[in-house]
């Protein structure tokens, strides 16, 4: 059950149950992955969003999203899971941003800072 207050996004992808979740050590894995902090990862992706959104970079997320609940998931199955959510890639990039939305309730788009800035402490 997706639970709000912890940051979780419960969804199916093939008749499967996944979990959705930015948790530190999902963060710190699309920091490995990435060769970005957090913070410049999201930056770039919501900068390009418009004009030049990378699909690596979309699948790298989501990647990271499901690592807590699906450790040693690969980023191939992460891009056949986002295949097989309901909406197909649009589906996925709302439930990644729903999932965010909850890890970083402070960032609402347009006001405050982008997910996962520093504002004086860490993400909580």
């Amino acid at each position: 059950m997706s639970n709000a207050v912890k940051g979780k996004v419960d969804f199916t992808s093939g008749g499967e149950g996944y979990s959705l979740q930015f948790t530190t050590n999902g963060m710190c894995a699309l920091e490995e992955e990435s060769g970005e902090t957090m913070m410049a990862f999201i930056q770039r992706l919501e900068r390009n969003a418009e004009t030049d959104m990378s699909m690596q970079d979309v699948r790298i997320l989501f990647w990271a999203g499901l690592q807590e609940h699906h450790e040693g998931i690969t980023l191939k199955e992460a891009g056949r899971v986002m295949t097989g959510v309901d909406g197909g890639f649009t589906g996925a990039v709302a439930l990644y941003e729903r999932a965010l939305q909850l890890a970083f309730p402070d960032a609402v788009e347009g006001q405050g800072d982008a997910p996962g800035k520093a504002k004086g402490k860490g993400p909580q």
